[in-house]
This record gives structure tokens, sequence and C-alpha cells, in this order.
């Protein structure tokens, strides 16, 4: 199980392929979204929520205040060693009306995706 804190918000990615988004001061549920089993570390950034899918390999971006994707990307060169993501995602946020980046990287090649904000 994988957890972030944001804003009263605790967002928790569970092996039964859900992400959840629970209140903190009321435990209470606010949304959930199918997602993906096992996940990489969840990065939080402009009101986006990023990961890495364990089973199916793929960088996913949920709107923090409703669960729903934005995407999910797949790794771009899915042949040969090297074709999943690895279970790491960082980031730089938006700044001067620029977007933010993301990143992460496969076992051969690093990534760089325009974050959603």
């Amino acid at each position: 199980m994988n957890v972030i804190e944001d804003h009263n918000k605790i967002i928790i990615n569970c092996v039964n392929y859900t992400s959840y988004c629970i209140n903190a001061d009321s435990n209470t549920q606010i949304w959930q979204e199918n997602t993906a089993a096992s996940t990489s570390n969840i990065y939080y950034q402009d009101g986006v929520v990023y990961f890495i899918g364990g089973d199916t390999g793929k960088l996913h971006a949920l709107d923090i205040n409703t669960g729903k994707h934005y995407w999910k990307v797949v790794v771009p060169h899915l042949d040969g060693p090297g074709s999943s993501f690895s279970k790491h995602v960082g980031g730089i946020p938006a700044q001067n009306g620029k977007k933010g980046k993301i990143f992460t990287s496969s076992f051969t090649r690093a990534y760089c995706f325009e974050a959603v904000n």
C-alpha cells in the first residue's frame, strides 16, 4: 500500500486495483478509482497524483479532487529489455505559466513528460 496526504486528503493505492481518497478529518471516502495493483511511489504535484501501475507498467495521472484519470501512459519502447517503467516518479512543479515536468525511467531509458498542470 502507498499513501500520501495533502490538504486533508489521504490518497491510498491498494493491491485491489483501486486508489482511494479519504477525508483526513472525517475518515470518509471522497472518491475511489480503478487504477492498478502494486504501484510505485505516489508523487503529488499541482493538484495531480502520479504513479506507476505495477501490474500494467503504465504511468497514471489522477485529479486529486475527483480521482478521474487525466491519462495513462505506456512505455514508449515496449520491445526488449527495459520495457516497463521503474518504480519511481518525480517532477518539477509548474512555474511562470509553464507546465511542470514528470520524470520516470525504465530499466534502460529515462523519460520526461509534460505534467497535466
